[in-house]
């Protein structure tokens, strides 16, 4: 990928700051997000977030450890006052460019007689921030804070986003055989792997579009008959008794439904019919796969998770 692709996935400096990350003795040595997130930190701290004139790529936020998108997400919160800001990342990420941006400028401004030594302060200033991103996050309610910084730290081994449960997008029609059958394809997954959470109404960038598709075409058409689906597409695909492993909430944000399944590990192997045979699949990375022959054996024996095998 390019370094001038937008989006997301990059992070950026004011392009007139760049050389700074490099001249700065006491940065030399850090790769380059830690570096960033130095000068977010003292950015921050000093309350200074000028706007980026120029946008250069300096780092990927795929680089971001949980920590670091703990800072971002405190940051953001903290700047705009409210929750609201975790469902959007380029909100997120802008915030944390502009304290960086801001931050960068004065480590270059400030000399080291007046702050002493900057590893021992910004080290100090770091574990300030992360006390007090602590203190912000126990105000916020904690159902929401969790499916909403699931949607903002993206896909993962613990995370899917599905967009609709019944209705195919691509094919702009309801599809009760095809949708449900991915759905419990991915509870599967996480079922025989180390649980999960499955967001349904989510696409896959990370953006709410809520469960409004699919309601039409379940009982009622409400959240009662959409949860009353999919316990029935668990039970049809999976059997009852995995119904026990999952637990189905709801979340709104901006007028958008969203249907959040959170999955425990399953204590035995959860097969699925799938591509007319019985299929066994796994959370691998941010994606469901299908295992067989030798690999799926050796999987089975060495589950610790299995213990009703």
């Amino acid at each position: 990928m390019s370094e001038d692709v937008d989006g997301p996935e990059l992070l950026y400096v004011d392009k007139d700051n760049k050389h700074l990350y490099d001249d700065i003795n006491f940065l030399q040595g850090f790769e380059r997000k830690d570096q960033f997130m130095f000068a977010l930190a003292f950015g921050y701290i000093n309350d200074f977030k000028p706007s980026l004139n120029k946008k250069e790529f300096i780092t990927r936020t795929s680089y971001l450890k949980e920590e670091d998108h703990a800072v971002l997400n405190a940051v953001a919160i903290e700047s705009k006052g409210n929750i609201d800001v975790l469902s959007n990342k380029k909100d997120i990420y802008s915030i944390a460019e502009r304290y960086a941006n801001g931050g960068i400028q004065l480590l270059a401004d400030e000399v080291s007689a007046k702050y002493g030594n900057f590893e021992k302060k910004l080290e100090k200033i770091l574990l300030d921030l992360y006390d007090e991103i602590s203190n912000t996050n126990s105000e916020i309610e904690t159902e929401s804070k969790s499916w909403l910084e699931d949607i903002i730290m993206g896909e993962s081994s613990k995370t899917e986003f599905k967009s609709t449960m019944i209705f195919d997008i691509k094919n702009n029609q309801p599809n009760r055989k095809k949708m449900p059958k991915i759905i419990a394809r991915s509870i599967a997954g996480f079922l025989n792997t180390d649980g999960g959470t499955l967001l349904i109404g989510v696409d896959d960038d990370g953006n709410i579009c809520g469960i409004e598709l699919d309601l039409p075409y379940v009982n009622n058409k409400n959240k009662d008959g959409y949860q009353q689906y999919l316990i029935q597409t668990i039970v049809n695909n999976l059997g009852g008794s995995r119904t026990t492993f999952t637990e189905i909430n709801f979340g709104e944000k901006d007028g958008h439904e969203v249907c959040i399944v959170d999955i425990k590990p399953s204590n035995d192997a959860v097969f699925i019919t799938c591509y007319d045979k019985e299929t066994f699949f796994i959370r691998s990375g941010n994606t469901t796969r299908s295992i067989e022959g030798e690999e799926l054996l050796r999987y089975i024996k060495n589950n610790p998770n299995f213990t009703n095998m």
